[in-house]
Order: structure tokens, then sequence, then C-alpha cells
């Protein structure tokens, strides 16, 4: 295709060799991915602030009108975050280290992933917009922080949720020299990325038939609207 387009005199695509040397900048620095048989990780610090920085030179310009209507240099990001886990996927012959032999298998995925939802100068989404995600249900932003062969047990979502959480509370602020002056970039993240089974879990409900509001069951709403009417 390039060839071609270049015969035509329209050199507009370019090399594979340039395309490749920028999908390094796509990406924390590889030495920060841990791998096992079983598990790929980025640490949660090293994926949020290369989300930011990215979101940060691609809007450079609204940043800059922001600063200039108010110099309030510190701005908030919001994410929501999450994990979910899969079975029935294709097993094949995989070769696990002995300390993995019979606990873990392909056949069971589980994703933490997180999605970034807004920027805003101090703390109020009522303030200045620095990038919003009008997308927020599209997988387009979504952003995998660890893919584990695990099956989705009771153990391992609270496992899950405690090892974010703090990671979560270690977080620090991505800072972004501009003119001399030190732009912060602090963290929210709510984890919203969830389903029931996950939801019930965390709160203690060990039944999907309890309300997840109230922990009622639907028969004794049944009792109450028959005593009413």
């Amino acid at each position: 295709m390039r060839l071609g387009a270049k015969e035509r005199g329209a050199d507009i695509y370019p090399s594979y060799h340039r395309v490749q040397a920028y999908k390094e900048n796509l990406h924390p620095p590889n030495n920060l991915l841990q791998i096992s048989d079983i598990k790929a990780k980025y640490p949660l610090q090293a994926i949020l602030d290369h989300t930011v920085s990215r979101i940060v030179e691609m809007h450079e310009e609204v940043l800059c009108s922001i600063l200039e209507m108010d110099p309030l240099r510190q701005f908030t990001c919001y994410f929501s975050w999450g994990f979910d886990g899969s079975t029935g996927q294709s097993n094949y012959k995989q070769k696990y280290d002995k300390g993995y032999f019979g606990l873990h298998s392909d056949s069971s995925l589980m994703a933490t992933t997180m999605i970034p939802l807004i920027i805003v100068q101090g703390e109020s989404l009522k303030s200045h917009v620095l990038w919003m995600n009008t997308v927020p249900q599209s997988v387009r932003f979504n952003r995998p922080i660890e893919l584990h062969f695990v099956k989705e047990t009771k153990d391992v979502i609270i496992e899950k949720r405690d090892s974010m959480k703090k990671e979560i509370d270690q977080l620090a602020p991505y800072t972004l020299k501009k003119n001399n002056a030190d732009i912060i970039f602090n963290y929210n993240l709510q984890m919203t990325i969830i389903d029931g089974k996950v939801f019930n879990i965390i709160k203690g409900i060990n039944s999907m038939t309890l309300s997840d509001t109230c922990t009622f069951s639907s028969s004794l709403f049944s009792r109450v609207l028959c005593r009413i009417e």
C-alpha cells in the first residue's frame, strides 16, 4: 500500500519502523510489566500515570486555555475500575511451574480493568473540564491492569479487591512540569465495573435472590404488599 501510494506521488504512509517505534509510547515501560505462567500485570501507578500523560499530551491546548482562565494547577482524574471472570475458554497444553500445577487453568480468566472518565480542574465536577470520556461504557478507553488464569471464586474476589485497594491507597499524584511550574494530577478511583455476583460477595450477601440494597427477599416483599392491599 505504501509503495503504491509513493508511486502515485503520495507519500502519505509512515514506514513500519516508524510505526513500530511510536508504539513504544502507547504503553507503560516494558520493564514494569510483571509476567508469570498464570498472570500478567502492570502496577496501577504506572497505568494511571501513562494514561493521564497521554490524555494531557493530546489536549495540551485545552490545558493551556484552562490555566489562562484559572491559574489553579491542581487537577483531579476520575476513574472507574473493577474485575470480572469468564470460564469455558479453550484449553491448551500449557506447562505451568510446579507450584501452579492443578491450581490454575487457562479455561478460566479473570481480568482487572479500569476506565478513565473525566479530568477536571480542582476537585469539583462542575469546574473546568480538561477531558471527558464520552463513551464510558465502551471498551475504547478500557485499560487492562491484570489478566489472571484463575477461577472467579469468593476468596479470589476478596483478594483482588483488597489488592487493588492497597495499591489505590499508595498512589502518588502525577506531576507534569510546564513553564517551569508543576501541574499536579490527583487520582480518584471508584469500583463500579462489577456485576451482581461480585457486588453481593463484597457486601456479604449470600444469596442472589436477596435485594442488594436492603437484603430482603422477593417473598418478603410479596407478603408486605399483600398486607398493604
